[in-house]
C-alpha cells in the first residue's frame, strides 16, 4: 500500500493519473473523460481534495519538527484542555426589533451567560442599541460596511450568513463554551447551565442540545409548555400515535420544527465551523460530540396560530418547511397537501392538532416524561428566521 501513503505516495495520483493514462490511449473517449477528470480535479468537495489538504498539513509539520519552528499544526480530532471555570455564551445571527430581541437577552443573561455575540440582520437604529446595551452583549449591524470588512459578498441565504457569523464569533469567543442559537431559541436547564457544562467529559468537543417546541396555550398566565421528542423521552414512537392520529405518522417526532437540536461546543478548537445547528470540520460533521438531557434549547417556534399564519409562506419557501430534495415526505409537502385538498382550514387543522396544549395532548406528555413547564422573562418572539 505505500503507493497509496498519505505523503509519499496519493490516493488520486494513483487512480486519476490512472485513469487519464488509460483514457489517452482511445482518441474518441480522451476529449470526454480529460473533461471530466478536470471538473473533478477542481472540485473542492471531493475525497481527493480533502486528502490532499491532509497531505498539505502532514507536511507542514514534518517541516516544522526538522527545523525547530515550534509545535506542529493540530490534527483535526484535537481535543483542547478541560475548562476550568465553564464559563459560557451564545452567538446569534437575528432579524427582528429591539424589543424582541430584550428579553431574550435577559433571559440569557440571568442564567448567566457570560457574553452574547449578537449580529443584526436587519441593522438596527442607534437608539435601539442604547436600549439594548449591556456590557456582556456586543451587537454587530451587518451593513455594507461589515460584508466590506469581512472581504466576503453578502450572501443570498440566511442560512449561510448564520453559520458565517457564528464561525466569525467563535474564532474570538472569549467564553469558554459557545452556543449557536436563534431569537426564539432559549436556553434551559433544571439545574445551573454550568453543571451541564462541567459534567461533559473532558474528550467531547461539543454537547448537542435538545430540542423543546412550545405548544399554544389560550391562557396568557402561567407557565408555558414545552414537548420533547419521543426519543430524547426514552419513549416508544408508538406514542406519537396516540398523540396525533391524523398527522403524528407523517411528522419527525410530532414536531413541526427542527428535531436536530443546537451545539454548544468548547473554544479554541482549529478547523472548526459552525453550522445551523452542528459543528463541522472541513464541511463535515464532527462526531465527537454527545446529546445531553440536562440541557435544552426551549423554542418558541409557534406559541400561537397567528405567528404560525405569519412565518408560514417564509418557512415554505426559505426556511425549515422548504423542499429540500428529501425522498421522504416532508413539511412542506403535507402543508401543500392540506391546501389543495381543505383551503386555508388545512394547515390550521395541522395546527389545532400537533400544537395545541389540549388536556388529553398533556397528560400523555406528561406520564412519559415528554413535558417540560417553565417561566421565562419574556413575551412571545417574533423570529424572522426558523
Amino acid at each position: 500500500m505505500d503507493r497509496y501513503a498519505l505523503v509519499a505516495g496519493g490516493l488520486d495520483i494513483n487512480m486519476l493519473g490512472r485513469l487519464w493514462v488509460d483514457a489517452k490511449a482511445d482518441p474518441t473517449i480522451a476529449p470526454l473523460a480529460h473533461q471530466l477528470l478536470n471538473l473533478l480535479n477542481a472540485d473542492p468537495g471531493t475525497v481527493f481534495r480533502r486528502f490532499g489538504t491532509l497531505r498539505g498539513r502532514k507536511m507542514r509539520q514534518r517541516a516544522q519538527k526538522e527545523i525547530g519552528s515550534g509545535d506542529a499544526d493540530p490534527e483535526p480530532a484535537s481535543v483542547p484542555a478541560q475548562a476550568k471555570s465553564h464559563t459560557w455564551g451564545t452567538v446569534s445571527t437575528i432579524k427582528t426589533d429591539a424589543d424582541q430581541i430584550a428579553p431574550f437577552i435577559a433571559h440569557h443573561l440571568s442564567l448567566g451567560a457570560a457574553h452574547m455575540q449578537i449580529y443584526l440582520d436587519a441593522p438596527l437604529p442607534r437608539s435601539a442599541f442604547d436600549l439594548l446595551a449591556d456590557p456582556r452583549v456586543t451587537l454587530v449591524n451587518c451593513d455594507g460596511d461589515y460584508w466590506q470588512a469581512t472581504g466576503k459578498p453578502l450572501m443570498e441565504k440566511h442560512q449561510q450568513r448564520q453559520a458565517f457569523n457564528a464561525t466569525r464569533a467563535y474564532r474570538s469567543a472569549q467564553t469558554e463554551w459557545l452556543a449557536h442559537i436563534d431569537c426564539d431559541e432559549y436556553l434551559y436547564s433544571p439545574n445551573d447551565v454550568k453543571d451541564a457544562l462541567r459534567n461533559a467529559p473532558a474528550t467531547l468537543e461539543a454537547l448537542i442540545m435538545p430540542p423543546a417546541e412550545e405548544l399554544a396555550q389560550n391562557a396568557s398566565e402561567g407557565p408555558l409548555l414545552f414537548r420533547r421528542t419521543y426519543f430524547d423521552a426514552g419513549c416508544d414512537k408508538e406514542r406519537l400515535g396516540e398523540l396525533y392520529p391524523t398527522f403524528g405518522d407523517y411528522l419527525r417526532s410530532g414536531f413541526i420544527s427542527h428535531t436536530a437540536g443546537k451545539t454548544i461546543a468548547r473554544t479554541g478548537m482549529d478547523d472548526v465551523r459552525f453550522g445551523v445547528h452542528l459543528l463541522k470540520r472541513n464541511g463535515v460533521e464532527v462526531k465527537n460530540t454527545q446529546r445531553v438531557q440536562t440541557l435544552n434549547v426551549l423554542h418558541r417556534h409557534a406559541p400561537d396560530w397567528a405567528t404560525f399564519q405569519h412565518h408560514l409562506e417564509f418557512r415554505l419557501s426559505k426556511g425549515s418547511y422548504r423542499d429540500r430534495g428529501q425522498s421522504r415526505l416532508g413539511l412542506g409537502d403535507i402543508i401543500d397537501i392540506l391546501r389543495e385538498e381543505h383551503g386555508s382550514d388545512g394547515p390550521k387543522n395541522l395546527f389545532t392538532e400537533v400544537c395545541t396544549a389540549r388536556s388529553e395532548v398533556i397528560k400523555t406528555l406528561e406520564v412519559n416524561g415528554m413535558l417540560i413547564r417553565t417561566r421565562l422573562l419574556s413575551q412571545p418572539i417574533e423570529a424572522t428566521y426558523a
